[in-house]
């Protein structure tokens, strides 16, 4: 079961929609869908702000690969100068 793609969106829709008419305690309707209450929290915060559109997956930003080489980038050249730490 989970949460992201096509599939993850129209859970939290439902989630979101069932939720304005449940009645109780929110911590024990997040368990029932088994998810945590902070991502519940964020889920209806996000439908507040944005409606359903809020609730779209969202790209977890720069893949591992595009760090890396952005790092590799920014490092290039550094090991050319032979320092030592604590040496002048």
């Amino acid at each position: 079961m989970t949460w992201r793609g096509k599939e993850g969106k129209e859970r939290r829709v439902r989630f979101v929609l069932e939720w304005r008419g449940v009645r109780g305690e929110f911590g024990r309707y997040c368990a029932e869908k088994r998810i945590s209450r902070k991502t519940g929290y964020e889920w209806i915060k996000r439908y507040r702000g944005a409606g359903l559109e809020g609730l779209k997956a969202r790209s977890p930003g720069k893949g591992v690969d595009a760090v890396a080489g952005e790092t590799e980038s920014a490092t290039h050249g550094l090991e050319a100068h032979d320092t030592v730490i604590g040496q002048n």
